[in-house]
């Protein structure tokens, strides 16, 4: 599977954690993902970051609009799941912040 992000063009990215859709932007931000990717309305944050441990990532990161992306050998690679809503994102971070 194929996943590429050009960071260096994403500028701008902002979302509201209340609002239902973000508002996105970002400027040519390349996205390939074979279209195997899976909701994330049931993963958890320790499903994530048991993901990260397991390929050896270093962080997670969670940004509205995008999947949510681990580091690996220095490098910004997403997870095969669909693009994190505003709902998404405040449950995940809420779940770390409450455990």
């Amino acid at each position: 599977m194929e996943q590429h992000f050009d960071w260096r063009k994403l500028v701008g990215l902002e979302a509201a954690a209340d609002d239902e859709q973000p508002t996105n932007q970002a400027t040519d931000v390349t996205l390939q993902i074979a279209g195997d990717e899976q909701s994330v309305e049931d993963i958890t944050i320790d499903d994530l970051l048991r993901q990260c441990v397991e390929r050896g990532g270093s962080d997670l990161h969670l940004t509205v609009g995008l999947p949510p992306t681990i580091r690996l050998s220095g490098h910004l690679t997403p997870l095969p799941y669909t693009p994190l809503t505003p709902h998404d994102t405040r449950r995940l971070v809420y779940e770390a912040l409450n455990d």
